[in-house]
């Protein structure tokens, strides 16, 4: 019965982070102006990246610090990485059609935002771990996280059809053709032939930012129309897929591929539904989202040295972990942003 009480416990102390955000989200924001003008502008995506980056942590709690509430939020965690990839790739596409020299400063800008923050982030954990005399490796300092390789090899695949396209004069919708199919391609490659080498599902999400910048205005109408309907049929089928999804997650292709990718795409167009009308520029909610990605890039090892030195309850670690991550990350994020602005405005000629 003890034993009940104490996995009750480490669950309800889990349930607070989401409970807490959600209603961040929910509560009403007397300064924001209601709008579907608000759907995909700067605010909208900085505040879903902090949301996101908090829902990813719950998938990377070590197996024997975990418990169900966090093992149910973690297995959605991939959703969150889709809406990442998602958002680089609207990003990017925005850029290179409407801004002149986008492609010019591509990589001096790209290179500095991934790379900077991220060799940071690497130099503050191996201080950390030498000073709790972990012995750390020197390879730490020039470790190369797997999200940011999979972001560098997207970063390169669109680069090289942009500049292709416009030596050649391809049109849109062949660099639209090709840019999906190798997409599609190399995630297949990956996931029958590669295993363990990069998210195979989740960057599906670089083509659900494409058709969503090239079919913007016409995904915007379709969500004003009916939508009260379409927000519980897609809910209905968010709660239907993802039961299935917990079934038959480890079922070969059908569970851990098509499954996955069915049911990323149907969260995020219901996120869609429900969000689209809402205001995101609270400050809490910009404040994650601005230190998103190293919120992601510190996480785990934030998660790994608390389980290893100071072993606690699960909901305890959880909620420790998170706000530990936060405070490491804005710090970090203090660091390395005028670092990063400074390189962005470097010429490559006075490199």
């Amino acid at each position: 019965m003890f034993f009940d009480r104490f996995k009750m416990i480490d669950i309800l102390t889990t349930a607070l982070i989401p409970i807490i955000l959600a209603a961040i989200v929910l509560l009403p924001d007397a300064k924001g102006k209601v709008t579907e003008s608000n759907f995909f502008n700067k605010d909208y995506t900085t505040a879903l990246k902090g949301l996101a980056a908090i829902v990813v942590i719950f998938v990377h709690v070590p197996a024997d610090n975990g418990n169900r509430l966090q093992d149910a939020i973690g297995s959605f965690a991939y959703v969150a990485v889709t809406y990442f990839f998602l958002v680089s790739a609207y990003g990017m596409q925005l850029a290179a059609e409407n801004k002149a020299g986008y492609l010019n400063s591509f990589w001096k800008k790209r290179l500095a935002s991934l790379l900077i923050p991220m060799v940071v982030i690497n130099i503050v954990c191996y201080a950390i771990k030498y000073f709790l005399s972990d012995s750390p490796e020197a390879v730490m300092l020039v470790y190369l996280d797997r999200y940011v390789a999979v972001l560098l090899s997207y970063c390169l695949w669109f680069w090289c059809l942009e500049m292709l396209g416009n030596h050649f004069g391809w049109t849109r919708g062949t660099i639209d053709i090709i840019n999906i199919s190798g997409v599609i391609i190399s995630s297949l490659v990956l996931y029958f032939f590669i295993s363990g080498s990069g998210w195979c599902f989740e960057r599906i999400g670089f083509i659900w930012g494409l058709l969503l910048f090239r079919y913007f205005p016409s995904f915007l109408n379709w969500l004003k129309k009916n939508e009260k309907p379409k927000r519980i049929i897609f809910l209905l089928a968010s709660l239907a897929l993802g039961i299935a999804y917990l079934k038959y997650k480890s079922t070969y292709f059908f569970g851990e591929y098509l499954l996955k990718i069915m049911l990323g795409f149907v969260i995020l167009v219901g996120m869609s539904l429900w969000s689209y009308r809402m205001n995101f520029s609270k400050k809490i909610l910009l404040f994650l989202g601005g230190i998103s990605y190293e919120i992601y890039l510190l996480h785990v090892f934030v998660l790994e040295m608390l389980a290893k030195h100071l072993p606690m309850p699960s909901g305890l670690l959880i909620t420790t972990a998170i706000a530990l991550t936060v405070i490491l990350a804005y710090i970090i994020n203090l660091i390395a942003k005028p670092l990063v602005e400074k390189a962005r405005r470097v010429k490559w000629s006075e490199a």
